[in-house]
């Protein structure tokens, strides 16, 4: 299915700010991340797969998923919305999941 996934992450310029880096080379440095791994950037703001094979598209995702959290350079407190979608094949809604929200959830979990 076409467009199955797309993922939309917005930036925090302030805290992004506040920690001397500059909002254009951060969202150049989460677009090379997004692009390394198959993603592009669309008008709408979220990134899509532009794989050959739309099976694969999960694992692209997952692929930028890890490459973000487990970067020095990015952090969480630069993320405002971090949002993946997948749309059903059978409605066609695109239903979501708050990875920020997640990560943090996992987190307190394990700081338990």
């Amino acid at each position: 299915m076409k467009d199955q996934y797309k993922m939309e992450l917005v930036l925090n310029g302030e805290n992004i700010a506040a920690d001397g880096y500059d909002l254009d080379e951060y969202k150049a440095f989460t677009d090379r991340i997004f692009n390394g791994c198959k993603l592009e950037k669309r008008a709408d703001g979220c990134y899509y797969s532009t794989a050959a094979d739309p099976e694969k598209d999960n694992v692209l995702f997952g692929a930028v998923y890890m490459s973000l959290r487990n970067s020095e350079y990015f952090k969480l407190d630069y993320v405002s919305q971090w949002i993946w979608y997948e749309k059903d094949e059978y409605d066609g809604q695109y239903y979501t999941e708050d990875v920020k929200a997640t990560i943090l959830e996992r987190a307190a979990k394990k700081s338990r």
